[in-house]
């Protein structure tokens, strides 16, 4: 979408603009930077309602998937892993597809035995300790034995954190289901709790194994394939 954006409107601000509202996780945000938007040009605001804020704007986006990306690298990831037979005739692609899809099936359920049970997937936790690294930037006040005001040393912004709602006024732990930095502040100082009990339990190990506990098996020969009739 934004690169359809860009070929009409040009430059850093248009950029910092677009992705501003784009990645805002707070109404009120998402809600200031269309004013400047539309102060600025109400054309490009006109542009960007072409689409339902809920398919590209974080702030408008339904919690339940718990996914907060905004790009298609998704798509991305899925042409790269088939680049190699997409030139192929139609049925020598779905052969090969299907052999890839079968080992993919097979290497991600093996993976998934290897991990404990009770824990998070690694790229989960890769996430929070990566998050945990400005650990130091907060101070911690107790509010209640479950709910937690998070202050940043510099900025002196605050941020209130709720560990039973697994909630934060951030809004970023309620739309992606993984503990926000303000979030992860408040549970280090809770030693012996694990990650798991923090996150959604899409990313669970026990989600990771049943995602792929089926079986993909594999096509006959192709000429064993049944004839099929031009209808």
């Amino acid at each position: 979408m934004y690169q359809n954006f860009k070929k009409t409107f040009r430059g850093e601000l248009w950029d910092n603009l677009a992705w501003g509202a784009a990645e805002a996780y707070k109404v009120q945000e998402f809600t200031r930077i269309l004013g400047v938007i539309n102060k600025t040009d109400s054309k490009a605001l006109d542009w960007l309602d072409r689409e339902p804020r809920s398919c590209w704007a974080r702030a408008h986006f339904d919690w339940t998937a718990k996914c907060d990306q905004l790009t298609n690298n998704f798509s991305e990831s899925f042409n790269s892993w088939i680049l190699h037979i997409r030139d192929k005739p139609h049925s020598a692609f779905i052969d090969q597809y299907n052999l890839d899809l079968l080992n993919l099936m097979y290497t991600r359920r093996e993976l998934s035995m290897e991990l404990l049970e009770g824990d998070i997937v690694p790229n989960v936790l890769f996430m929070i300790k990566k998050r945990e690294m400005r650990y130091n930037w907060y101070e911690v006040r107790v509010v209640s034995d479950i709910e937690y005001l998070v202050v940043n040393t510099k900025k002196g912004s605050r941020y209130s954190v709720d560990l039973v709602k697994l909630e934060c006024t951030c809004i970023e732990w309620q739309l992606s289901g993984v503990p926000c930095v303000y979030g992860i502040v408040v549970i280090r100082q809770r030693r012996g709790d694990k990650w798991a009990r923090y996150c959604s339990p899409y990313f669970s190990v026990e989600a990771f194994r049943q995602t792929y506990s089926n079986y993909v098996y594999p096509l006959d020969n192709i000429e064993e394939w049944p004839e099929i009739e031009d209808p």
